[in-house]
């Protein structure tokens, strides 16, 4: 098999010309491998920090994301693609405008995916079927449990 390591770091600065109160500096970054084990399947690892502004409140002016993921794919016979993947997200939010009472909100979402993918003999057609399931813990009251399924298609041209 073949694989692959890639990897970024970088300083993100946001400034508000008129709002300073929501200026922020964070180091955000990835670090991904890629295992190609066959011809059939293929491992994925990825560590991932993002930095965004969060407006929706005055309890935080922007939210830190560090996210862990693993996921496979395995090629099924010469039209069928199966894939799994998996993903925690620790979500801080930061610089708070407002003085708080509590805690800053922090949120954790786990996510499990199920998915396949056929193509028909057709060209340019693309069936997919996926399952999903979502739980989000939240110290700030914005827990939530959900399941996905969704079915899809796509036609090239």
């Amino acid at each position: 098999g073949q694989s692959a390591l890639q990897g970024r770091i970088a300083r993100y600065e946001r400034r508000n010309e008129h709002l300073s109160q929501r200026d922020f500096l964070a180091t955000i970054g990835e670090l991904g491998y890629q295992w190609e084990v066959s011809g059939k399947v293929l491992l994925n690892v990825q560590a991932l920090r993002k930095a965004m502004p969060w407006t929706a409140d005055v309890q935080a002016s922007y939210r830190v994301d560090d996210t862990f993921s693993l996921g496979s794919s395995l090629i099924v016979g010469d039209r069928v693609n199966l894939h799994l993947n998996t993903y925690r997200i620790t979500t801080d939010f930061r610089g708070a405008i407002a003085t708080l009472t509590g805690p800053s909100r922090h949120d954790i979402l786990r996510s499990t995916r199920l998915s396949a993918d056929w193509t028909p003999p057709v060209r340019d057609l693309l069936f997919s079927l996926s399952v999903q399931r979502d739980r989000r813990s939240s110290n700030a009251g914005f827990s939530f449990d959900d399941s996905i399924a969704s079915i899809g298609a796509s036609i090239g041209f």
